[in-house]
């Protein structure tokens, strides 16, 4: 507050005005940007943050990122409306300009049910203390509730009628303050005693045009021609008795009347006739606060917010907003040409100078500032003012003055240093600890003592520096374009080393190319670049390394930083080519604010300072200087909710409810609109979501867009999670939830799918049902055709032997007969052949009997046949015959056919071995596990590989495959036949 102290001070020095020239930044709202109506009658809060709007057209909810309209078509009584009031939860009273009364609960208009026959006009609501809401119409004074309106007992003293055609009202304690509106032309004040019933005092005949409460609980009042209080003592009487205010202004003129409001620090506002707000504030000081453009239609009514953003309504011209007086324009109060400030130079952190283009120069302090001629005069860029002596350039020269007496009004300079044509001079400087000053000029640094040059250090032809600065360990730091960030020790010993280069930093900017420097008071070492923003580094072990960095994305408003300066609160001012920056210094972290951006003003910076009371200040290219007060920390102002406003299925909108949403699945594409009602810079607010559910597990890329669209969701269960970031306050982010779910089709149901799957395990069950007893009735009528083959075998087997093997019988008999009654060598010779071949036929008819009854189908049968005719034929042979059985036959069906295959081959092995090998021995091993393996070896002589696919072993090969065995033949000290058959036969 001393600096505006400071400036009110400068501007009587030097213009002779009561206030100095201030522009401030509305931003301008009209039904091009969504307004309902262009006259505005009254603006309004809920506890959320939303704004509302009452027009001649209807009424507008504007969150900060869309305004929402209601009018007849939308439920509403009537065009017109009146008043709001917020009565619960996300449930407000509406009140048109008929009769009637409507009641906006979760953004849906419906009428409000009410007694019939009660039906007055409402034009202002008052939510009492006691819990009850008063009405002021134009029938008189009301109580209302959630099903009726009551009449109240309004009858002025002394007159016996009722008070009507009610506007204003308000509340004190146990009193209703009210005053009439325009129709009875604002004339009449009224007392009202709640516990009473009745009016106890009245004015009739007085003009009040307005009437407020302040934070301290005084009522304030204003007439036709002034402003007033009402005694606090005189109303507990029930008496109306005015007071004077007292109010903290230094022009000492009368206040006029007007609309009365109070910001959050409880500082008087008075809205004129003119369309013009004054600003009482409490250091004594009257802002004049105008609109950027003067409305042929007057100011209606303003409002504060809760954010003490100034909202102005106007009859014709819509609402404007002021973020906040907090910042503002000094349209170059030194001079009447805008562009008469040539440079800012000489920032100490309690004062400045400001070079001007009529030659002046301006010493500017906390408490006031002075002007100083220049002896010769010369355009100077650059002043740098020490103890003993000023130092200034032109851009090639440099002079010397000794530092003035405190009544001299004119510098003194004298050259003492001269640069040619192409280099100049540059407009930054410090002084070391010996009281050196170093400075520079495009080719060197400069080391001054006085009027001598103690030493000069070459820089990069044509580089240019950026940032010059002293640690606090006497470490001389220089920032510049191309050199990067350069580390210098002085040594003041050896004067022609005076500077030593202990470090260079240069790959640490990323090509970012260095515009401006500054420390703060943690040691951070702060960077502006041309094309990558804010960056902060820490300098530890020779090493610099970044621990900060902000661009655009992050809130910066531009990334070429042209600028820097810290204030004693350790916040970062950032001056950038479109605008002004704060960077906040927090407990953990930093927070943007973007001063200019949210006042809707874009300027380039040449230069940003700040004063010994935290003000922030930036001169522009416009010869503007800029005005940023400290960050202060309002107390009792909530910070902005992040609201869920609107739900749209398939582009429809429905009811918001507080469970769980639950849609079917023909219900895919969602619309969530949201808001985070902050009115500071709503534009710049911005928004990141994630879906749960939807497999995604990254937050969306932030953007100002508050509508979020998911589309063709798949059914499941859902949450969907918002983010809402502030990048223009200090507010910290804040975020909601939102759960719900899309129900599958009835084919996907679980229900449906359970009984899909008991219906298909019925009819697999009932399938496998079919196939087995199809393939056990299949079976059934081959087992009764092998059973009858088997039977018809046993007969013909029988048949066989009985009549077959009689008749072979007979013959062997009369043939042995023959041979032994004749006397013939040849009949001797034809009876033994008959004999033999009988023999032979009886062996082979035996043999088909034994396969083809059934009473021998086992596989036990099978091994023991076998062994029995092997050794049997071996013997006849004179061959050594060995047999090697399993311990245990299992009890294994074997048919005919295959028992047959397997023994022929086995017979047909054997007459090889006695017909070919010229063996001795065989051994015949018998192999039971998971098949059937039959070995059989004999000592011979083995066989011929080209004789190796005989006839007899393809049949024996064949034999073998047709019960889907292996036959295996090999040569190994005599033949070796492998045959493996597997088991169950």
């Amino acid at each position: 507050m001393q600096y505006r102290k400071a400036l009110l001070l400068n501007v009587y020095l030097l213009v002779c005005a009561v206030v100095a020239a201030q522009q401030y930044p509305f931003v301008h709202y009209t039904p091009k940007d969504g307004l309902i109506n262009s006259r505005v009658r009254k603006a309004y809060q809920d506890s959320k943050g939303r704004m509302y709007f009452t027009t001649y057209g209807g009424l507008s909810v504007y969150d900060g990122a869309r305004f929402k309209n209601y009018t007849t078509q939308n439920g509403l009584l009537a065009d017109l409306v009146n008043d709001v009031l917020e009565v619960g939860e996300d449930s407000l009273l509406v009140a048109a300009n008929t009769c009637g009364l409507n009641v906006l609960v979760h953004g849906q208009m419906k009428e409000l049910a009410i007694a019939k026959g009660l039906c007055p006009v409402i034009n202002q609501f008052l939510k009492s203390n006691d819990g009850n809401v008063y009405a002021t119409t134009d029938d008189g004074l009301y109580k209302v509730s959630s099903t009726a309106i009551t009449k109240l007992n309004a009858i002025i003293p002394g007159q016996n009628i009722p008070a009507v055609y009610l506007g204003n009202i308000i509340e004190h304690k146990d009193f209703l303050i009210f005053t009439t509106n325009d129709l009875r032309k604002h004339n009449g004040l009224f007392l009202y005693d709640k516990k009473r019933g009745g009016i106890t005092d009245a004015l009739p005949d007085i003009y009040i045009y307005s009437l407020r409460t302040d934070h301290n609980s005084r009522i304030w009042l204003s007439t036709d021609k002034t402003i007033a209080l009402l005694d606090s003592v005189a109303l507990q009487k029930g008496k109306l008795v005015f007071a004077k205010p007292n109010l903290p202004s230094k022009t000492g003129t009368s206040l006029p009347g007007g609309v009365i409001n109070f910001n959050s620090q409880n500082e008087f506002l008075l809205s004129l006739s003119n369309s013009q707000i004054l600003h009482y504030r409490k250091d004594g000081t009257v802002q004049h606060i105008s609109s950027p453009e003067l409305p042929a239609n007057q100011v209606l009514n303003f409002f504060i917010d809760r954010e003490d953003v100034l909202w102005v309504c106007h009859d014709g011209n819509g609402v404007y907003k002021l973020p906040g007086t907090k910042f503002q324009t000094l349209s170059s109060p030194f001079s009447n040409n805008r562009s008469g400030i040539r440079s800012v130079s000489g920032i100490t952190p309690v004062s400045w100078w400001l070079l001007m283009w009529n030659g002046q120069m301006i010493f500017q302090t906390d408490s006031g500032s002075r002007t100083y001629t220049v002896s010769p005069s010369f355009e100077a860029y650059f002043l740098h003012p020490g103890k003993k002596n000023f130092y200034a350039s032109d851009p090639h020269n440099l002079y010397i003055a000794a530092t003035p007496k405190e009544n001299e009004s004119i510098l003194r300079f004298r050259k003492i240093a001269s640069l040619p044509d192409t280099a100049a001079f540059g407009g930054l400087s410090v002084t070391d600890k010996y009281g050196n000053i170093i400075l520079f000029e495009t080719r060197h640094l400069y080391v001054m003592h006085d009027d001598q040059l103690l030493f000069k250090y070459p820089l990069i032809r044509n580089d240019l520096v950026e940032g010059i600065h002293i640690d606090k360990n006497d470490r001389l730091w220089v920032i510049s374009r191309y050199d990067g960030l350069m580390m210098f020790t002085p040594h003041p010993e050896t004067a022609n080393n005076y500077l030593k280069k202990e470090a260079v930093f240069i790959n640490e900017f990323e090509g970012g190319s260095p515009r401006s420097m500054v420390f703060d008071h943690n040691g951070i070492i702060w960077v502006g670049t041309r094309y990558k923003g804010l960056m902060g580094f820490k300098y530890k072990n020779n090493q610099l390394k970044k621990v900060w960095h902000f661009q655009t994305q992050d809130g910066l408003t531009d990334n070429f930083v042209t600028s820097l300066a810290c204030d004693r609160n350790n916040n970062i001012i950032i001056g950038t080519q479109t605008g002004l920056d704060r960077l906040i210094k927090t407990k953990e972290n930093y927070q943007l604010e973007n001063i200019t951006k949210s006042n809707n003003t874009f300027t380039y910076i040449n230069y940003v300072w700040t004063d010994g009371l935290n003000n922030a200040f930036a001169w522009t290219t416009n010869g503007d200087i800029l005005q940023a007060e400290p960050v202060t920390e309002i107390e009792n102002i909530p910070a902005p909710q992040l609201l869920l406003e609107e739900i749209k299925i398939n582009g429809r909108s429905i009811a918001l409810t507080p469970s769980v949403l639950r849609l079917n699945y023909r219900q895919r594409n969602i619309t969530f609109s949201v808001a985070a009602p902050s009115f500071i810079d709503e534009k710049q607010i911005k928004y990141s979501y994630l879906l749960s559910g939807s497999g995604h597990k990254e937050w969306s890329d932030t953007t100002t867009l508050a509508d979020i669209s998911l589309l063709n969701l798949s059914p499941g269960n859902y949450t969907l999670q918002v983010k809402a970031f502030f990048p223009s306050t200090a507010y910290s982010s804040k975020e909601i939830e939102f759960s719900f779910s899309i129900l599958p089709p009835w084919w996907q149901t679980w229900w449906f799918r359970t009984g899909i799957g008991i219906l298909g395990i019925g009819l697999l069950i009932t399938a496998i049902r079919f196939y087995y007893r199809r393939k056990l009735e299949k079976q059934k009528t081959l087992l009764e055709k092998q059973q009858a083959i088997e039977k018809e075998r046993t007969r013909i087997a029988s048949d066989m032997h009985d009549d077959l093997g009689a008749g072979l019988s007979t013959i062997r008999f009369l043939s042995e007969k023959v041979k032994r009654n004749s006397f013939s060598d040849v009949t001797k010779d034809d009876s033994e052949k008959i004999v033999t071949n009988s023999n032979e036929l009886m062996q082979k008819m035996n043999e088909i009997i034994w396969a083809m009854n059934e009473k021998n189908d086992t596989l036990e049968d099978l091994i023991f046949y076998t062994r029995s005719y092997a050794m049997e034929y071996c013997h006849e042979n004179q061959l050594a015959c060995e047999t090697h059985l399993p311990g245990t036959i299992p009890s294994l069906f074997v048919s005919g056919e295959i028992r047959r295959n397997i023994f022929l081959t086995i017979k047909e092995s054997l007459h090889n071995i006695i017909k070919h090998a010229g063996a001795k021995k065989v051994t015949i091993d018998f192999v039971i596990n998971d098949s059937l393996a039959v070995t059989i070896k004999d000592d011979g002589k083995g066989f011929a590989r080209e004789k190796n696919n005989g006839n007899g072993l393809r049949n024996m090969k064949k034999r073998i495959e047709s019960v889907n065995g292996s036959l295996d033949i090999m040569n190994n000290n005599g033949v070796i036949v492998k045959m493996k058959i597997p088991l169950p036969l």
